[in-house]
This record gives structure tokens, sequence and C-alpha cells, in this order.
């Protein structure tokens, strides 16, 4: 059974049981739930539903979701550890109809692996949270023995950061046999002790919540959060002993060793070159088409570091000139497939790695240059320090098994021990911010107001004034029920005309008015997903939650903004048709004066490419098209063309505006009625902000 079969049948068994399949996030997305570098989990956009913030699309949910873990960097190459993976979820939000928990995860995980997929069910062991019966009772009751049930107290998940959702779990290992055993007495899963069983899928039981003094609270619901590793599983069930060794890894691997003429399976050293070649390539493909760039920062620094980590091992192979084309063509091959967006970024995931390939030509040799410096100061015989070790390896991307090689041609050695101090030091530090970060975490205000109010509905697609009535007041990020002249607050509104700030357009102004007081409306954000924030300074007198309120746009203001919205679309088409469909949005700002395009494209546009951009928009505005705006299905949007944004979360159904039929976005934002009544188009500045990302 090959891989891409597995993971079909996982996703069909779950819609089989009434699971609505979605789409996994973006590994780089604007959801305010996923605070990480990379979305690492399924369950970051589970969080909303979890908390009772937003209504699921469906009780039970399956997503196979992509997902790139860069904390154990340094572990890659071995039998479990990978960068980007893919996670296969099913989930239950409690507190609604057909919910389930403990049971029915346990009973879904073992007749999938069992009975579905045909594992048999000798080969696994479960491992429990000490005192949670009823998980041990599950296991029992689906057929497995008692003595292959263990516990641990570190099976509990959670909370993500100092405080939040948390609850028992309970995992599933994989027995790969004695001879992966230590051979001791009590091998078993939970005591760790040798590399015989892999865990393969978690049942996370999400039922409390942790305060930062580590106080625990039972949620108002229970809900079930599964993670399984696809790669992991995959390897069990093609009878391989590490992922590298299944048909995700494969073709990659040989694409490699055709152009070392070095095999793999041979010798531990080529494999873990070629392990890690292989799983960076794939990581950095996946990266690439979700729009990020090398760069130093952030995101970006990841993937320099992969593709860099990937180049110095060709290196270590043989390698002299760039290579990485191969592998990438491999992976797009591969996994195309099933993420068909590979494909169509091709060109540009292939100019990327090889431009950055290429630029690191030149680092390498100054690192060179520098280990030169540390051998004339070490002498002859003499030692690398481990500080050293680890600058040319943290600043100069130099592996320690690289640098160790051409000090031993240099008659030379390493501190291997100061280098791992100085490695622990740095993977410490970087723990120590992974934890203070909390995924998902939202102030306790307003999730206790999402318990006692409904969400905003907003009108302004259709009104710019409306009557209504003050849902919450909030002063100093506190419920009050009264705010007088001369404070500054948030108004909640029941409904509301004034758009909130989101795709890059700014927050309406205005006016809230009551029988007893004015309220000059400052901007409207969405701090939390189901209200619309008004940003208020009472004028005079004074407004009450419960007033029935006139709320009134600043009309000129907001008309001033639509065509700029407009026009970022049709500045969009207009730059993938000069440019290419690489040169995506990487960010906007509609204001009521101007608007700011960032798009990912690597050098400067000429004078000649920023002339026809210019004269392709203005005569999109002269037809003057049609500007329609439908709701959709997601899937029916994508069958007609409609560009959806990397790093965006899009429900079931999506508005489509439409400009003709020149261009087509999925957008919440307000838009003209016609192209014509933008007026004229005008380019006053291209610049670039950052590595790969530029600015009009």
């Amino acid at each position: 059974m090959n891989a891409d079969e597995i993971r079909q049948r996982f996703i069909d068994y779950f819609v089989e049981n009434g699971h609505l399949h979605l789409p996994g996030l973006p590994l780089v997305t604007n959801d305010p739930n996923v605070t990480t570098l990379f979305t690492i989990a399924g369950m970051q956009q589970m969080i909303p539903y979890f908390l009772h913030r937003e209504d699921p699309p469906s009780t039970n949910m399956v997503t196979v979701q992509k997902a790139v873990r860069t904390i154990d960097i340094e572990e890659v190459g071995d039998d479990t550890h990978l960068t980007y993976l893919e996670m296969l979820g099913n989930f239950s939000v409690g507190g609604h109809p057909g919910a389930y928990f403990k049971r029915e995860a346990i009973a879904y995980t073992w007749d999938f692996l069992v009975n579905r997929l045909g594992i048999p069910a000798g080969r696994w062991w479960a491992v429990t949270y000490p005192g949670d019966d009823e998980a041990r009772s599950a296991w029992l009751e689906v057929g497995l023995p008692a003595d292959r049930v263990g516990e641990t107290p570190d099976n509990w998940w959670g909370p993500a950061g100092d405080s939040g959702p948390c609850g028992p779990n309970s995992e599933i290992h994989f027995d790969r046999g004695a001879e992966y055993g230590c051979g001791g007495l009590n091998c078993r899963p939970e005591t760790e002790c040798c590399e015989r069983f892999v865990e393969v899928w978690n049942d996370v039981f999400m039922s409390f919540s942790q305060d930062t003094d580590g106080t625990r609270h039972p949620l108002k619901n229970n809900n079930v959060d599964t993670g399984m590793g696809f790669e992991r599983l995959v390897s069990v069930v093609q009878g391989v002993p590490s992922p590298y060794e299944t048909d995700l890894f494969q073709p990659l691997i040989q694409a490699v060793t055709e152009l070392t003429g070095r095999p793999y399976g041979r010798d531990r050293a080529t494999d873990l070159s070629l392990r890690i070649i292989s799983d960076h390539a794939r990581a950095a493909a996946f990266i690439i088409a979700d729009g990020v760039m090398p760069s130093s920062e952030r995101r970006g620094y990841v993937l320099r570091r992969l593709i860099r980590r990937a180049a110095l091992r060709g290196r270590l192979l043989g390698l002299e000139k760039p290579f990485l084309d191969r592998p990438v063509e491999a992976v797009i091959a591969r996994m195309r497939h099933f993420h068909p967006h590979l494909q169509a970024k091709r060109e540009h995931i292939l100019r990327v790695i090889g431009e950055e390939e290429r630029r690191f030509s030149h680092t390498l040799a100054r690192g060179l240059g520098i280990l030169e410096e540390m051998a004339e100061s070490a002498g002859p015989g003499g030692v690398i320090s481990g500080r050293d070790a680890f600058t040319l390896y943290d600043t100069h991307g130099f592996p320690l098994e690289l640098t160790e090689e051409l000090a031993s041609d240099r008659g030379l050695s390493v501190d291997r021990e100061g280098f791992a101090a100085e490695m622990e030091a740095q993977r410490r530090r970087g723990q120590e911010s992974a934890s203070s970060r909390s995924i998902g975490t939202v102030e306790d205000t307003y999730v206790e107001l999402a318990e006692h109010i409904p969400a905003t509905v907003f009108t302004g697609y259709d009104e710019l004034r409306t009557t209504t009535s003050v849902s919450a007041i909030l002063v100093g990020g506190r419920p009050v029920q009264r705010i007088e002249a001369g404070t500054d607050g948030e108004i909640i509104l029941a409904t509301t005309p004034f758009y909130a700030e989101s795709g890059g357009q700014i927050g309406d102004r205005g006016a809230i008015r009551s029988e007893g007081g004015t309220a000059r409306v400052l901007d409207t954000q969405r701090f939390h997903a189901p209200f619309n924030s008004h940003i208020v300074h009472v004028e005079d007198g004074a407004i009450e939650a419960g007033d029935v309120v006139e709320a009134e746009v600043d009309a000129e203001r907001r008309l001033h903004i639509l065509p700029h919205h407009s026009g970022t679309h049709l500045l969009h088409k207009a730059l993938q048709e000069v440019l290419g469909p690489e040169a995506t949005q990487a960010g906007s700002l509609v204001a009521p004066d101007h608007l700011r395009f960032d798009f990912r494209w690597p050098q400067a546009l000429t004078d000649d490419q920023l002339r026809e951009v210019e004269e392709r928009v203005n005569a999109a505005i002269w037809a003057n098209l049609p500007v329609s705006k439908e709701i959709m299905p997601l899937d029916e949007a994508m069958k007609l063309g409609a560009m959806a944004l990397f790093g965006e979360k899009y429900g079931d159904l999506v508005r489509v505006v439409s400009m003709g039929e020149y261009s087509r976005e999925l957008c919440g934002g307000t838009h003209v009625d016609q192209t014509g009544d933008i007026g004229m188009f005008l380019i006053t500045s291209e610049a670039s902000i950052g590595s790969g990302t530029r600015r009009i």
C-alpha cells in the first residue's frame, strides 16, 4: 500500500464515520490562533471551537495538516524526527450533538489501525495518564491485553504556554521488535529505554483549563484532539525501519545517489547525509510554496538554514556544484497529487532554492577562510574550541561533521563537548522562548463575553447607518455597565455597519449615538473572532450596555477606501500577468488616500515592467468592468479560479469578489460597483522591504 493510499484511507474512514473533511491550515498563516513560526499541529485551527469562540462547521472533523517543526532539527536523520511532516487528525467538539470522548476516540484508533489497515493487534501497546481509568478501560474493551497498557505522568498534554486548555492523553505505540530493544526486563513504551517502540498516534482528551498559577478548572465541555504522524504510520504499514525507507523519501534519496554514485544503506555517514538532504529539500519546497523566502529573520532564517544544511551535506558527499534542484524535483513529483500547489509553484520553488544555494557558495568560501584562521590560531595538533565550532555552525551553517572533517585534514581536532554545551544552551533558549508563547490563548474577558452575548452581525455591505443595541462596553479591557463623557473604551454592538480592520483594509470611523450620549468611533477592530470592537471616545453624556443606539459610518471616508481596495485586486492580477504566478501577495494596506501592496518577488521591477503593470490596471479600470460579490462554497470558488491567499483561513462558504472576467479573489472587504469608479491608478514607488519581498 503506497503512502497516498494510506492517507486517503484515513480520510475516508472518518468521513464514513460522520466526520467533515476540512482542509488543513497553510504552513504560514495569519490565523490569530497560530503564534508559532509555522503551523505545527492540526489542533491549532480547532482552538476557536474548543474554546467556544466560534461554532464549528461540524461537531466531528478530520484533517491532514502540513506541519514544520524545527526545534529538533539536530535530530533529523534518525528514525523518527522530520522537519516537514503531515499530521492526520480527528477532532470532536464537546457541547454539540454527536460529540464523542475517550471510549469512542480509542475505539476509532484501534479499528482504523487493526481492522482498516490490517496491522497485527499484537504489535500495539498503549500508554495512559495515571488514574485515567476510562482511557485504560477503553483500551481493554477493544482487546488490548492489560499488560500492554501502561501509564506515565508525562501523558498530560498542555497547556501550550503558561495557561490554557489541557488534559490527559493516551498514546499508541508500535512494537518494532525485540531486535530494536535493549533486552531489559522493564522494556516498555513508557520507560523510553530504547528504540523498540515508536509512538504513532496520540489521543488528547482536553477537559481542563489551567491558570498561570497551575490551578486547573474543568472545561465547560470535553473535546477530543488527536494527532497521528503520517510518515511514521507509512513506515509501519510498509514494514520498513523508518520513514526514509518509505515511498515518501526513497525517490528523493535516489535522486541524490544518482549524482554521487554512493548508494543508500551501505554506511551510516552516507545514509545520514542522504536523509538530511531529502528531509530538508522536502521541507524547503513546502515552505517556499507557502510564500516564504530565504532571509536572516524568523521563517526566512529557518528556510535559509535548511537549504544551507542540505547543501553542506552534499559537500560531504562530494557534490561541489549546486544540486538541490534534483531532490526538490523529486519532492514535487512525489507529493503533487495530494499537494497540487507544489506543481503550480514548481518554477518559483526551483528558482528560489537555486539562487540561495549559489549565494551560499560565497558564504561557504568565507566560512572556510574563518576556519583557516581558527586552525592557524590553534597551531599544529591543536584543538578548535567548542565555541568556535559552534560559531561556524550557527553563523556560517557548518555542521559539526564538516568542521571535524576539515579540521582533521589540517591535523586538528574539535572540542565536541564544548560544542554540545553551546548547542544545548541555544536549544534551552529556544525552548524557553517557545514555551513562553501560547497557541490559542485569548484574554479571559473576551472568552467570558462569548459565553453570554451573540456574535456581531455585520451589515456594512448594504448600509452605512443602522439602529442597533449595545451588547457590551469595555474600559481598560474590563466590562463596565456605563461609559461617560471624556472616557475612552470599546463598544460591542449587536449589529454594525462598521467594517473591522482585516484583509489590509483599515477599520471604519464614525459615531454611535444614544438618547443619553454620543461616542466618536476612532477605529474598528476584531480583537476576538465573534465581535467587532468599536474603539470610542465618548464626547458627551453617557452610553450604557443595553442602550438602543444609532451607529453611523463616516460615509465620505468609506467612499475613498473602496477604490483603493478594488485597486489592490487589479494590481495583484496585473503583477501575476507581467511577472508570473509566483508574484503573490504578502500583505497590503487599504487606506482612504493610498494603497500599499507587498508581494513576493526576488528582484526589483524594471521601468518597463512597472509601466506595463500600471497600463494593465488602468485598462481594467477604463473598461468599467462590473464588480460582483457572491457567497459560494469554497470548492466552487476554486473551480471558478478565484485567487486564495496563503496564510488566510477560509470556511466552507466564502465571499468572491469578481471584476468582470479579469480578476476573481476571495475577499471580505468593501469594493466599488464598477472598476471605472476607481478613476486612475498611479504607481508612486516600488522598493524592497526585505529579502524576497517588494512593496508598491
